[in-house]
């Protein structure tokens, strides 16, 4: 991908000037800017990388949790301070996407979204009445109560959602994000 550039000002008007009976004047001209200036802006990626581990469509049901297996998500250099921890001690950076659609199951239903949020070594969530949920941000997996590692939580799961899950391909945290970070409901 290339970014130009114009060295001008295409939107103000330029002065040339020009004599006129011997008397020499100014006269407002529309700009011709020289050609363009092109930089490569597509650089690397230097460091570490999201790779994605789950793009699921859940199906409809009455709840649907995302399992996940601890072992795709490279451990970082912190050490977790969970009480249920990770065999080896460490913290696990991931990222994740969710879109959510709301299919109510019967008069006054509302809708339950949860992540995992191993920061605060317990599960974060949403709830609401609205069609439409969407959220993408990184935290720490948590490792939970052994036996039962779920990360994404649909309450009911609607016809349409969709989630993503990434892993950080070291461990550390990666220097971008693989979708903005953004949270809305409608």
């Amino acid at each position: 991908m290339k970014t130009c550039f114009v060295n001008a000002f295409a939107n103000i008007p330029v002065k040339k000037y020009y004599k006129y009976h011997g008397m020499i004047r100014d006269c407002r001209i529309a700009p011709n800017p020289p050609g363009y200036v092109c930089y490569d802006t597509e650089e690397p990626i230097v460091g570490p990388k999201w790779i994605l581990i789950y793009d699921k469509f859940p199906p409809t049901a009455d709840s649907w949790r995302l399992d996940f297996d601890y072992n795709l998500f490279p451990p970082s250099t912190q050490n977790d301070i969970c009480y249920f921890k990770f065999p080896d001690g460490k913290r696990r950076y991931y990222f994740y996407e969710i879109y959510f659609v709301f299919v109510p199951r019967y008069e006054g239903d509302f809708w339950s979204v949860s992540w995992d949020d191993g920061l605060n070594c317990s599960m974060d969530g949403e709830t609401g009445i609205t069609g439409h949920f969407y959220k993408s941000n990184y935290g720490f997996l948590e490792y939970g109560f052994p036996g039962d590692q779920y990360c994404i939580y649909l309450d009911p799961s609607g016809n349409g959602s969709h989630v993503r899950v990434w892993a950080s391909e070291t461990g550390e945290l990666p220097g971008y994000n693989p979708v903005p970070i953004d949270e809305r409901k409608w």
